[in-house]
Parts: structure tokens; C-alpha cells; sequence
């Protein structure tokens, strides 16, 4: 089971390509965000928090047997091997670190759900709450029980999420955060790609945990909405890369990117050398 189906030479070196650079890429540094790099606004980068770098290749993997469950089951073939790989997957990246699956597990929640009501059956439904029902519980225990007496457990409903964003710089940030998916976005591929379908949905989901909800300064709330930044992103650049899109949109979606990966050089660079990292 492929993410994207890169076919030919030049496409695969183009998803190679643009899947190293996501390690790497921040913000567009700029007037938009008052020129930072990372503080307030945050942005997935390979710098710091270990547990968020650990999940993201779990996390993957937990995406690549949902599609693969969601291909079988279409398929009309038994679904059971996909099935528990995905929930076991998900498990697991639940605790690596709970963020992706608050943010991507509802994603694919939403996908299930437009299966539901095309096919006018639960069964999908059904099986996918299975697959998925471990690791909703296991972040019950870890928000219950593993986290009750501490800060982390704070959550209030707060626009503009723990940087205290005007509306007019959330706007700002989100342009300068994920300009790519905002300007490749096609109705034609959507209605196509689940994949690309659960980019921005999980990138929406996310988009309004960081900017509505907040438990403090430290944050959590914006590590799933960096993942989701940096799946739709890439998952965008290679749907756009294989279908007939106008070229200049191709263009300067690319021209960005390669902006926001040298930001996201320079960065790393930067907390290297300046041992910090609310540049």
C-alpha cells in the first residue's frame, strides 16, 4: 500500500525529494510572522521534543494500514490483517505521544464516515471503532489517570490557543504555516484521494485545536497541528506533482516550499548555534 502512487522516475524522485525537506520545513519566515522562525506560532522541525519525532514515522505507518484497511475493505477481501495492524499502529502511537492520534484518529473518523453514508452501511463503521477503541481508551487512562494532577489538564477553550493570537495574526501565521495545501487544493483530487482528503481534514481538526484550545504555555495542543501541517503539505506537493493542475500554481506552491525548508535550515542552524529555541 502506497501513500502516493509515484510511478514514474521523476515523480518518486520528486516524493523523495519532498519527504526529506518535510523534516526540515518551518514556517515562511517573513512580515507575517513578525520574522520568527518558531516562537508563538510553532512548527514541526527535527530540533526538539523527542517523543514528537518518535511518533511521526509510527504515525505513518499507522495512516499507511488505515488506507490499506480502507483498499481491502473496498476490495471486498478479508480486512482482519489490516484491521488489527492499523489498531495496533495506533496503539502504539498513543503512546509514543497521544498528539497524533487526538488529531488524525478523528481525521480518519471522518473519512469512515463519508464511507458510511455512501454505502449506507455501519459495518465499516463498525469495524474501524474497533480497530480505533484501544486507543481511545488508552487516551482516557493517559488524560485520567497518567495526567490528572498536573498542569497538562488544564484545557480551556481559548482563541488564538496559548500565544494569545489576535484573529488578524492567526490568519497571518496560518498563511505563512501551510501556504502549499491552501493554494493546491483541488475539489477533483479531493473527491478522489482519501489521502488527501484526510490531510485536511486532519489539518482543519488541528488548525482549530491550536488556535482554540489551550492547556498554558506549554503548548500541547500545537504538536498534533504541526504533524498535520507537515502530512498535508507533502501529501498535497505529490498529488499536485501527478495531476493536471495549472503549472503556475504547481510553481509557486514549490517556490514556497523551498522557502520554508531553507527557514527550517536556517533554524536548526540558528538553535545549534545559539543553544535556543524561541527564535
Amino acid at each position: 500500500m502506497k501513500l502516493i502512487d509515484c510511478k514514474g522516475i521523476k515523480e518518486r524522485a520528486f516524493c523523495d525529494l519532498i519527504s526529506f525537506l518535510a523534516i526540515v520545513f518551518v514556517v515562511a519566515r517573513g512580515p507575517l510572522t513578525q520574522w520568527r522562525y518558531y516562537a508563538r506560532q510553532c512548527a514541526a522541525n527535527p530540533v526538539h521534543n523527542p517523543t514528537l519525532l518518535f511518533v511521526r514515522p509510527i504515525g505513518l505507518l499507522t495512516i499507511l494500514a488505515f488506507l490499506w484497511f480502507l483498499e481491502v475493505y473496498e476490495r471486498k477481501e478479508n480486512s482482519l490483517t489490516a484491521l488489527v495492524t492499523f489498531g495496533f499502529l495506533s496503539l502504539l502511537s498513543v503512546f509514543a505521544k497521544p498528539n497524533f492520534a487526538f488529531v488524525f484518529l478523528m481525521a480518519m473518523a471522518v473519512v469512515v464516515l463519508e464511507r458510511m453514508i455512501s454505502q449506507k452501511s455501519i459495518k465499516i463503521g463498525v469495524l474501524a471503532l474497533a480497530a480505533a477503541l484501544p486507543s481511545a481508551l488508552a487516551m482516557l487512562w493517559q488524560f485520567t489517570y497518567a495526567s490528572g494532577s498536573t498542569e497538562a489538564m488544564h484545557v480551556r477553550i481559548s482563541f488564538g490557543s496559548f500565544s494569545e493570537f489576535t484573529p488578524v495574526e492567526v490568519v497571518m501565521v496560518s498563511l505563512a504555516t501551510f501556504p502549499v495545501p491552501i493554494l493546491l487544493f483541488s475539489r477533483k483530487i479531493f473527491l478522489r484521494e482519501s489521502a488527501y482528503r484526510m490531510a485536511y481534514y486532519a489539518l482543519l481538526i488541528g488548525w482549530l485545536q491550536m488556535f482554540f484550545l489551550t492547556n498554558g504555555i506549554s503548548g500541547d495542543f500545537s504538536w498534533g497541528y504541526d504533524l498535520a501541517v507537515q502530512f498535508a503539505t507533502v501529501v498535497t506537493l505529490a498529488c499536485a506533482q501527478k495531476s493536471e493542475m495549472a503549472a503556475w500554481r504547481k510553481w509557486i506552491a514549490m517556490g514556497i516550499f523551498a522557502y520554508q525548508a531553507f527557514c527550517g535550515i536556517c533554524y536548526v542552524i540558528l538553535v545549534g548555534s545559539q543553544y535556543e529555541i524561541l527564535i
